[in-house]
């Protein structure tokens, strides 16, 4: 018998076996489409709810993930827009209880990219899952619970996921927490949506695709680099990313046609105009940052999403208000520059005045909140929550008088790269006493040396001096500034400024964040005075540290210096 012939007769012969089979009418058929469990992460993000977040781990573990950070070389040091920039967080072992519900062997982790950093009250991400597979707290994987370092009324973030909600982004669910670890209260956090399937599969039909993380990312030349993949890691393609690059570059007669293959452009003008609608000034349009991308498999496209909007519906100087239009990203530049893009772009602000910007709903908003969180936060919120208000108040007259007037093309040139310029070196003692800030008889407060090279150039002086104290004009913060007369009658000076509680640690780091340091040159007799670069990626070092007028204070500076493009 041939194999066909074989095949079909055990086939016809199985078929007639199964048929034969009795079928158990108590067991049911399998559902062909079963319906999910419901989603239950609601109950987290209700929003005049307080969740009540209690941390316990290691003291140990603690205190290495507090003072866990970056500085300000790790970021723009070296060629800076090359990769993703490292991640120095590492995840502890907790107990987490969320509103009476404990969970151990959880992950726990600071976060933070420069200036929310803060190791008294950290910013965290707690990951269910992290040490055990799977675990969920009603369907969600983990938590990130934001300090409000950068958001004094607090209230900013919720408000204005609000508003992009309202103008039709995706974007994430925001509440509060109050946070303790190990006993201790931290006080107050804002909550908020993390960036992963969850949030997408909420927002797109298709959870599956790529998520991206811009972070000071562009699509320009050199500067996709900092892009960082999120989801399936295992694979990482930037090749969508640079065909959005490449769109970016096509002539004016093409640049829509082409963009409008590769991101969803319609969103991304809604996402620019809400950016710029709450002054979100350090998103994609002001500050190519804090956004994700989010490539979908269903349409083909590039769909963005906003992040990290603490900084927010806040007046610039004197009051004056922040810009109608962000032009900092380069599709946003390139799209000012097309009579269609223009319109595209009014026309959208048009329309989130009319939908999205419901003054009284948001100074309701802006109530509740504020009532909701008043056992929690100081005098210093409420004033910063009547500065909201009043950000609220007048925004409407301020942008709609842009937009009668006019948008026009932008004629400054795009930013450089920000990268920081290795410039030089500097070795510093100095042997001075507490109090002498004040004293301008810079050559007999205190003794020392300077020596070190800058762009080359060696730093000889003919005499050193020292003085340091508490800083004149910012509370709690100390400043130490050691002079160096110079051959040409110019004065180098090199200074630390740093928190008072820094002092006992003996040895400060230079992260251009809490310690400052910075080199200059003055000329006495004309007055003129230039920056000479920041002390960065070094360190001050303690031998003597008194802080009770005329106590000693001794010790040594050994820093690089940089020079920054900006």
């Amino acid at each position: 018998m041939r194999p066909r012939s074989l095949l079909l007769v055990l086939s016809v012969s199985l078929v007639g076996a199964l048929a034969a089979c009795p079928v158990d009418p108590a067991v049911p058929p399998p559902d062909p489409d079963p319906v999910p469990d419901p989603d239950t992460s609601d109950v987290l993000f209700e929003p005049d709810h307080v969740l009540l977040v209690d941390i316990e781990l290691a003291a140990a573990d603690w205190d290495t993930l507090r003072f866990q950070s970056r500085s300000i070389v790790d970021i723009f040091g070296g060629d800076c827009l090359a990769q993703p920039f490292a991640d120095p967080f590492s995840y502890f072992t907790a107990s987490v209880t969320v509103d009476g519900e404990t969970m151990t062997d959880v992950g726990v982790r600071k976060k933070g990219f420069l200036g929310s950093l803060n190791a008294d009250k950290p910013s965290l991400k707690i990951k269910f899952d992290e040490f055990v597979g799977g675990r969920r707290l009603h369907d969600l994987s983990r938590l990130t619970l934001n300090n409000n370092v950068q958001d004094p009324s607090a209230i900013r973030q919720c408000l204005g996921y609000g508003v992009f909600a309202a103008a039709g982004v995706p974007a994430p669910r925001c509440n509060f927490a109050h946070v303790t670890v190990n006993g201790v209260d931290l006080g107050l956090y804002t909550h908020v949506e993390s960036m992963d399937r969850h949030l997408i599969g909420r927002a797109f039909d298709d959870d599956t695709g790529d998520l991206w993380e811009g972070t000071l990312s562009d699509f320009r030349t050199g500067w996709t680099g900092t892009f960082e993949k999120k989801t399936n890691k295992e694979v990482v393609d930037k090749a969508h990313l640079e065909a959005v690059r490449l769109a970016a570059e096509a002539p004016d007669d093409e640049l829509i046609d082409q963009l409008e293959a590769q991101i969803d452009l319609d969103g991304f003008v809604t996402l620019w105009a809400t950016e710029s609608l709450i002054a979100h000034w350090d998103g994609y349009g002001g500050n190519t940052n804090n956004f994700y991308l989010y490539d979908d498999p269903t349409t083909g496209t590039l769909h963005f999403l906003p992040w990290g909007i603490d900084q927010t519906f806040v007046n610039g100087p004197d009051g004056a208000p922040p810009p109608a239009v962000t032009t900092v990203g380069v599709l946003a530049r390139r799209l000012l520059d097309l009579p269609e893009g223009r319109e595209r772009y009014e026309s959208e602000m048009a329309r989130l005045l009319d939908e999205a910007w419901d003054e009284a709903a948001l100074t309701a908003e802006i109530d509740r909140m504020e009532a909701l969180i008043v056992p929690l936060v100081s005098l210093e919120t409420h004033t910063a929550i009547d500065d909201v208000r009043a950000f609220v108040d007048g925004r409407r007259a301020s942008v709609t008088a842009v937009l009668d007037a006019g948008l026009a093309p932008v004629t400054d040139p795009l930013r450089d790269a920000f990268c920081f310029e290795l410039i030089g070196d500097v070795d510093v003692t100095f042997a001075t006493t507490w109090g002498t800030i004040t004293n301008d008889d810079i050559f007999n407060t205190g003794s020392g040396t300077l020596g070190g090279t800058v762009r080359g150039t060696a730093i000889t002086p003919t005499a050193v001096g020292s003085r340091t104290g508490a800083h004149p004009e910012q509370p709690g913060r100390a400043v130490l500034q050691v002079f160096a007369a110079m051959p040409d009658e110019s004065i180098v000076a090199a200074a630390v400024e740093c928190d008072e509680v820094q002092l006992a640690e003996g040895t400060i780091t230079l992260d251009g964040d809490q310690a400052i340091g910075y080199l200059v040159r003055f000329v006495p007799a004309t007055g003129a005075n230039e920056l000479l670069g920041l002390l960065l990626a070094g360190t001050l070092t303690l031998s003597a540290a008194g802080m009770e007028a005329g106590a000693p204070f001794e010790g040594s500076i050994a820093s690089e210096v940089y020079w920054f493009p900006f």
